[in-house]
């Protein structure tokens, strides 16, 4: 987990530390990172890792940051770890899923 995304993020808010982070993560068998910052749900893979920025709890909506896939609503994450896979649901407000998927090691 970090507050500013390292992957996925047009901005490159810590595209210093970024590419040793990611080197780091995959050395490490990290399934999934976690950031915040951006006002949006964003879902961007590289090299087989899950990046996933949610920032979309209260403040003005951001647009078009994102390199992979996009929303721009507000919502929450819940992530349920199983014993044989991670699954991700992003959900509105409403209690709609905007998006789900699973991670499988």
């Amino acid at each position: 987990f970090s507050h500013k995304p390292i992957q996925g993020s047009k901005r490159k808010i810590e595209s210093t530390y970024g590419d040793r982070l990611h080197t780091l993560f995959l050395k490490n068998n990290v399934s999934a990172v976690f950031s915040a910052h951006d006002h949006l749900y964003c879902t961007f893979k590289t090299d087989n890792l899950d990046y996933i920025i949610s920032g979309g709890a209260g403040s003005p909506l951001y647009k078009d940051l994102c390199n992979g896939r996009e929303i721009s609503d507000y919502h929450f994450v819940l992530v349920d770890v199983r014993k044989d896979r991670i699954e991700i649901k992003a959900m509105n407000e409403d209690g709609k899923v905007l998006d789900a998927f699973n991670m499988y090691k």
